[in-house]
């Protein structure tokens, strides 16, 4: 359980919590059912729930940094609007990720359409162009 723990702990420390909440708590939660086994010596069944602990939190890991790859791409061209001018208050910026996809993540294609930034532009007040 000790690989478990310690991937479940790097995932924290990658920002899974913000990320990949959903991973890290199915992550805890077969911790925890691996706990209660070997409680119980069910001990087979202990190390398979640390196993797929370990995954689901390796699996949070990984969203968190995409996470934060995503966010590093629209901070950037954040900065690149600020360095030509754009007022800071004017700018929004997030990373979307999976939440919004405009193809299927299926095919390299629809990979590749998914890796994009779109800048809405709104007028000195605030409001966007309809």
């Amino acid at each position: 359980m000790t690989l478990a723990e310690t991937n479940i702990r790097q995932a924290e420390q990658a920002g899974a919590a913000e990320y990949s909440a959903l991973e890290l708590d199915r992550a805890r939660q077969k911790l925890n059912q691996a706990r209660t086994a070997l409680q119980n010596d069910d001990n087979e069944n202990a190390f398979r729930l640390a196993e797929q602990s370990a995954a689901d939190a390796e699996l949070a890991a990984a969203q968190a940094r995409v996470g934060q790859s995503e966010a590093a791409v629209a901070n950037a061209v954040r900065d690149a609007l600020l360095e030509r001018g754009v007022a800071f208050d004017r700018i929004h910026t997030r990373g979307l990720g999976e939440d919004s996809l405009v193809a299927s993540n299926d095919t390299a294609a629809g990979r590749q359409q998914n890796r994009r930034v779109e800048v809405v532009i709104s007028d000195e007040n605030g409001q966007f162009a309809r």
